[in-house]
């Protein structure tokens, strides 16, 4: 249990997922394997990643943000992912549009905000793995 707190991150949502999962495989009398846990829960972070480009008025737009945040080392200031959507995009995006942008991941739990005007991808496995599956973060 506590190697599921550890790669769960601790966060109530992804233990009650392994939970689920857990006593599932117990009553079925299946092999529990954490790992093939950790795969379902990042499946879902693709599927709902996905599911939340395909209705967002602004898809490239929010994946421009992850992508800037992973070459970030997964974190930056407003400025520096400004910096670097327009760097790489070739596109220029004001302060008031990327903090609305930003607003929105964060209420789908896709960006953490760590303070006044810093950001970062969510430190949890299950969130960096599905985003990884779907090629938007390298790990650190």
């Amino acid at each position: 249990m506590d190697e599921a707190v550890k790669l769960f991150d601790g966060i109530p949502g992804w233990l009650a997922f392994f939970g689920r999962s857990y006593s599932y495989a117990v009553k079925h009398s299946h092999q529990v394997d954490i790992k093939v846990i950790l795969k379902e829960a990042a499946k879902e972070v693709s599927k709902d990643f996905t599911r939340f480009l395909k209705t967002s008025n602004s898809p490239t737009r929010h994946a421009e943000i992850i992508l800037a945040l992973s070459r970030l080392g997964n974190k930056g200031s407003l400025s520096e992912i400004r910096n670097v959507i327009n760097s790489l995009f070739k596109e220029q995006i004001g302060n008031s549009r990327l903090n609305e942008l930003l607003g929105t991941l964060i209420n789908y739990g896709f960006v953490v905000k760590l303070g006044r005007g810093k950001y970062a991808l969510p430190s949890d496995l299950p969130t960096r793995v599905g985003l990884r599956g779907l090629g938007f973060i390298e790990f650190s």
